[in-house]
């Protein structure tokens, strides 16, 4: 029976998301019974970047460029367009490949529209937990905690005041939000990994039990 969860690395940009991952890619295929691993980028991506649409030049998925940090217009035009993506995108695009048994990771998920609303040109988190209703959720939620200066070091493009006040939105989503793990992200490459790694074979085999019954 298939076992591949859905899982979202979360947290500021710096604290090392993308390094996760990469080990992460490599070494469940040694611990689960998986035909690979998908790596998304915020959303399934059925619709296009609005920018795209406006005739504007919008960096592709996973190359690094600066945080959004202003406000856009129609937050509402935004905010129901993601949602149409998040909720028929899961189904054509994320579905398939979970019957098919591959894992799917999330760098970021719908989750950091409520942590960080300005670096998805919105104002506020106004009606965005309401609209998340309808989204398919993550088996599982991974925030990545490191200190706010330590990860400023890294990756000067948050200032230290917005790293830890994101960190205090993603502590209250996390209150409210199942599968939700926080893991500290200073105690190396390879054990952070492999923390992860557990929580994720924990989730499958909850997973499999669950469709048994």
């Amino acid at each position: 029976k298939p076992v591949a969860p859905v899982v979202a690395i979360v947290g500021p940009d710096g604290v090392g998301k993308s390094t996760l991952i990469d080990g992460l890619r490599k070494l469940l295929p040694q611990l689960l019974p998986i035909n690979g691993v998908m790596l998304r980028h915020w959303r399934p991506s059925l619709l296009p970047a609005l920018g795209r649409l406006a005739g504007q030049e919008v960096p592709r998925p996973g190359v690094a460029h600066p945080p959004r940090r202003t406000v856009g217009k129609f937050r509402w035009i935004r905010n129901f367009y993601y949602s149409f993506d998040f909720t028929l995108g899961a189904w054509l695009k994320d579905q398939p490949l979970l019957s098919f048994n591959k894992i799917i990771i999330y760098d970021r998920c719908y989750l950091d529209m409520q942590a960080d609303p300005l670096r998805f040109g919105l104002p506020d988190a106004k009606g965005l937990q309401s609209l998340a209703r309808f989204y398919r959720h993550p088996d599982l939620v991974i925030l990545l905690k490191d200190s706010p200066d330590s990860i400023y070091i890294r990756k000067p493009e948050l200032s230290v005041t917005e790293i830890t006040d994101i960190y205090a939105r993603w502590e209250v989503i996390g209150q409210r939000t199942r599968g939700f793990h926080a893991v500290s992200a200073d105690t190396g490459v390879a054990e952070t990994a492999e923390k992860v790694a557990a929580l994720l074979v924990e989730t499958a085999i909850n997973l499999l039990l669950r469709g048994s019954k």
